[in-house]
């Protein structure tokens, strides 16, 4: 399966990112005709994904953000600021990144599934292998 999707969030030439995933699954014992008197039946599963994610609010720019001493009067519109030497805006402490892309987690998921004679049955999951892109 394959994905294309967009965000308002990311700047406009990152704005649509693509992101996929797949399995796959054989029985071994029918694909290669196994037959012994240790294993009637084995299987394996491969899963590969990638998820995408967007940027949260207001990271592409440098923003500045109000005085929270006078955001919260009922009526700001009748303050001329400085007021009081206090002032209206101040830059922000977070630095605006107008290149920002999405990002992209990748996992990598094996199983195998073996059945043995007298019916006792091992299923086994590798462990997750995660890489970021």
């Amino acid at each position: 399966m394959c994905i294309r999707d967009s965000s308002s969030t990311l700047p406009v030439d990152n704005q649509s990112f693509f992101y996929q995933g797949f399995g796959a699954s054989a029985v071994l014992t029918e694909l290669f005709d196994i037959q012994n008197d240790k294993v009637n039946f084995l299987k394996a599963r491969v899963n590969y994904g990638t998820t995408g994610k967007d940027a949260g609010l207001y990271l592409l720019n440098s923003v500045f953000v109000g005085n929270p001493l006078i955001e919260d009067w009922p009526d700001i519109y009748d303050i001329t600021l400085p007021f009081n030497n206090q002032s209206g805006f101040s830059r922000g402490n977070q630095i605006g990144n107008p290149d920002l892309k999405p990002e992209l987690t990748t996992t990598l998921d094996v199983y195998k599934r073996q059945s043995l004679k007298g019916s006792l049955v091992i299923c086994s999951t590798f462990p997750d292998f995660t890489l970021y892109l």
